[in-house]
């Protein structure tokens, strides 16, 4: 098991979008509806379909049954592709105050001394992108059983604190300022303004001069 830690320093990155889904339950409900109908009209497809057709319906299948099973399921993949529940919630610049508060909380904790024993649902997503808005990385969080993987589904080993503590914290964090600015840092007239410019600070002093 890696720690999340060593991974986020291999990460060349411009900015983060945190992705959420399997969130809402009604959707989920509906969503395997749907896929119930399409799966029995493609196993009835199955007796008459030419024979180089199988494997492809045989796939789209597969992929209809893993949408429908939430436990282990990616809500956006290393390729862009997303889950239906997907929602792109919120963009922070690499120099953030939250991106630095996020890379701040990965670094200051000791490793874990294990991971929960139930099927992981990763609700969170970090993509990390690059300048030119490709991928290079993916971390998936599941916070009921204390569970981060990486875009490989390697697991990565953080601090009981990070799971139990920081994360959550760093994410009413940013449901805040999703709320409060719609994720865009508010103007210089704003109050808020200089309690982000200033815990930006805070967190890049910490980074500098303790996470070496």
């Amino acid at each position: 098991m890696e720690l999340l830690s060593k991974i986020w320093k291999n990460i060349d990155f411009e900015y983060i979008t945190l992705y959420i889904g399997l969130h809402d339950e009604e959707k989920l409900k509906l969503i395997e509806q749907a896929n119930n109908e399409k799966i029995k009209i493609l196993k009835e497809s199955l007796l008459t379909v030419p024979y180089m057709r199988l494997q492809q319906i045989y796939k789209q299948i597969e992929n209809l049954e893993i949408e429908n099973n939430p436990y282990g399921t990616k809500i956006i993949d290393k390729y862009g592709n997303r889950h239906a529940t997907a929602e792109e919630f919120i963009t922070l610049q690499k120099n953030h105050w939250l991106t630095q508060k996020l890379y701040y909380i990965i670094h200051k904790g000791s490793k874990q001394g294990g991971v929960a024993y139930c099927p992981p649902i990763y609700r969170h997503a970090f993509v990390f992108y690059s300048a030119t808005h490709e991928i290079q990385e993916i971390i998936y969080v599941c916070l009921s059983c204390i569970r981060i993987v990486d875009s490989n589904n390697k697991h990565l080993e953080a601090s009981w604190e990070f799971y139990k503590k920081d994360l959550p914290n760093l994410l009413d964090e940013i449901y805040d300022l999703k709320q409060s600015t719609n994720g865009i840092n508010p103007p210089s007239s704003s109050r808020l303004y200089w309690r982000y410019y200033l815990l930006q600070k805070f967190y890049e002093f910490l980074n500098l001069f303790s996470l070496k």
